[in-house]
């Protein structure tokens, strides 16, 4: 798989060997990853160890979109008052294999981002 230009499309790359927040922060270090923050600071989130996740960067951009597109209108109009992110996990990877987005209350709107491994399987 391959993404525009030569370089490895990110979400076929094995990210099962980082097995500890040691290992993630390297590699956030190195710019394979990022540390990104699943309930935004504009949402009411805060830089809590909790609310992380270490991702490759194009799931900001993915978020980004979610978060400041179809959630921010939805809670503008007041349909919709909650809002979590799940992300699921392989084994002891700190990598997420994928992140659900849901927005509720009184309405629902779910949106799904799969990042690598088994969260790339449609049959999920």
């Amino acid at each position: 798989m391959t993404t525009s230009g030569s370089e490895p499309d990110p979400r076929s790359r094995d990210y099962s060997e980082v097995d500890s927040p040691e290992k993630a922060r390297l590699l956030v270090q190195s710019g394979d990853l990022i540390a990104l923050m699943m309930l935004p600071e504009e949402f009411g989130g805060y830089r809590d160890p909790r609310n992380i996740v270490f991702v490759p960067a194009f799931v900001e951009l993915l978020k980004d979109k979610i978060d400041n597109g179809p959630v921010r209108r939805l809670v503008e109009e007041g349909r919709v008052v909650e809002y979590t992110v799940s992300p699921a996990y392989a084994g002891k990877c700190m990598v997420p294999v994928s992140l659900t987005i849901m927005a509720t209350s009184p309405e629902m709107m779910a949106h799904y981002i799969p990042i690598w491994g088994s969260g790339l399987d449609p049959r999920r």
